[in-house]
């Protein structure tokens, strides 16, 4: 008896607990910590992260809040936006890193939480306990889903005692900003979050039509008889990104995540990633027709030197540019395979900027994230790099070559992720068009912040005919990246190639630099 007695008081001293919680003490709870960690319409999810015991202990007072029946409207109005926007930031940072919140399966409609006693999804929350009780459209203004393209957070709880002047300020600052309306007049298009589209009726409901609600807040009309259009809806994540400073040189360090900078994921707008990355192949054997290896008795050495920069356009689109630097050496079987960095000239040996590539990156679905697809022009700069009229070593590829790339990635663990990517190189060669269609898997683990172990493997066949693969080679690999200051990253990798048809059987050393900013 004495066994249940203990926690049943200490039951009921938690409800009484609950109970003494007041509307204006969740208010004040929840404004400190926004007041925290919103800078600029973003989230600080990685400083919340390192130190989470106030979040959660306002999640679990969320939890436990015992609902006043003599509440009033506003006062369970400014209660639920609350919950919904803190609730929302818990759940990122409980999947954290991450680079969006479609990259956890369910995150609205499945996860469950707590508020005022009852179990909920955030979907729930939001139709359930805002919208169809309270049927005021100002919420979807207010409620932040941790996206670039949602409304922005402010660094302070909603109140019931200003609630509703906070629900027209808010609404009026985003109907004026053309990130959620923007008009062509010369079109007589007006282009409009997808937000409009979702919940389309909670709009006309309240004003007959989704301009007519828009103009209600507008300091610039919009006619009536415009075209409604939607812009793609950006998922990508709304979180606060410091940069370092002479006072806090390590602030950008971990803050500024480059694990999450995966290939899959676009930058955001004004963003740049430049990445030199060196590879060297080297070889003394080839798998022949029948996949059987054979010595070569000499060694044959290539050098490539990528410089990738990209640009963030937007959330959905990045441009950028490649340049290749070759080297390539002939030499005995003895001999260093990093001597290809000398970039000597002579009958065995050569080196150049080989070609150059215009890029385009996309996101093309804005609700897969974690989906990125690129393509780009590699155009030769020299003169026979083939060497077939000069008597010189193979350098690169005498054609045009048009590659797109597909990149996937998908979160294992907080600590590991998987990534895909597939590729086709097309070559417009003077016999015919040549086909090679690459197939990467890598697995990274991440023993911290700074740290990434990954492990890659890679089959990539070539297409001679329809009938079947002409050539191909298999790749196995494991590299090392450790973030050295804030966006600066450095990687290392070592490959092999275990089988194979007309194709090399040597091995790859590789190092690479990436900074973003």
């Amino acid at each position: 008896m004495k066994q249940t007695i203990l926690p049943l008081l200490l039951l009921s001293a938690g409800l009484a607990q609950a109970q003494q919680l007041s509307f204006s003490a969740l208010e004040n709870r929840a404004g400190a910590l926004l007041g925290e960690v919103v800078h600029s319409g973003r989230v600080d999810y990685a400083a919340l992260q390192k130190n989470p015991a106030e979040l959660h202990a306002l999640v679990r007072d969320i939890a436990a809040f015992a609902m006043p029946e003599t509440a009033t409207k506003n006062e369970r109005l400014a209660f639920y936006i609350n919950a919904y926007n803190i609730l929302v930031i818990d759940g990122v940072v409980s999947a954290w890193p991450l680079q969006s919140v479609m990259d956890v399966p369910g995150f609205f409609r499945r996860v469950k939480y707590t508020v005022a006693g009852e179990e909920m999804t955030l979907q729930q929350l939001e139709d359930d306990k805002i919208r169809a009780p309270f049927r005021d459209p100002r919420i979807h203004f207010v409620l932040v889903c941790a996206a670039a393209s949602c409304p922005e957070i402010i660094p302070q709880a909603y109140r019931a005692a200003s609630l509703d002047r906070q629900l027209a300020f808010r609404t009026r600052k985003s109907l004026n900003d053309p990130l959620h309306v923007r008009y062509d007049s010369a079109k007589n298009e007006v282009f409009v979050s997808e937000l409009f589209k979702w919940y389309e009726s909670d709009f006309t409901e309240h004003s007959g039509s989704v301009i007519a609600y828009i103009n209600t807040f507008r300091r610039n009309k919009i006619p009536e008889n415009a075209s409604l259009r939607y812009s793609p809806y950006d998922w990508s994540l709304n979180a606060y990104r410091p940069a370092p400073s002479a006072a806090n040189p390590g602030a950008g360090g971990e803050e500024l995540n480059l694990q999450s900078y995966t290939p899959s994921r676009l930058l955001l707008r004004g963003e740049l990633e430049i990445k030199q990355f060196n590879n060297i192949y080297t070889q003394t054997a080839f798998y022949d027709g029948n996949s059987t290896r054979v010595e070569l008795n000499s060694r044959q050495t290539y050098f490539t030197g990528i410089t990738n920069i990209l640009i963030g356009w937007n959330g959905r689109v990045n441009f950028g540019l490649d340049l290749f630097l070759k080297a390539v050496r002939l030499d005995e079987t003895g001999s260093s395979p990093f001597s290809v960095l000398r970039f000597s000239s002579g009958p065995k040996a050569r080196a150049a900027l080989a070609s150059f590539a215009p890029k385009i990156k996309i996101a093309p679905w804005s609700r897969i994230s974690s989906l990125a697809v690129q393509t780009s022009v590699v155009i030769p700069l020299v003169s026979d790099p083939e060497g077939r009229n000069n008597g010189r070593p193979w350098l690169d590829y005498d054609a045009v070559q048009w590659w797109t790339q597909i990149f996937y990635d998908r979160a294992l663990s907080a600590k590991s992720l998987v990534y895909l990517e597939s590729s086709w190189f097309v070559r417009f060669e003077d016999a015919g068009t040549a086909l090679e269609t690459p197939f990467k898997a890598l697995v990274n683990y991440y023993p911290s912040h700074k740290w990434t172990v990954y492990a890659v493997s890679e089959l990539t066949p070539t297409w001679g005919s329809f009938s079947g693969w002409s050539a191909w080679y298999s790749q196995f690999g494991a590299g090392l990246k450790y973030q050295l200051t804030s966006g600066v990253e450095l990687e290392t990798l070592y490959t092999f190639f275990p089988a194979g048809r007309e194709k090399g059987a040597g091995q790859t050393f590789n190092f690479g630099l990436r900074y973003v900013k």
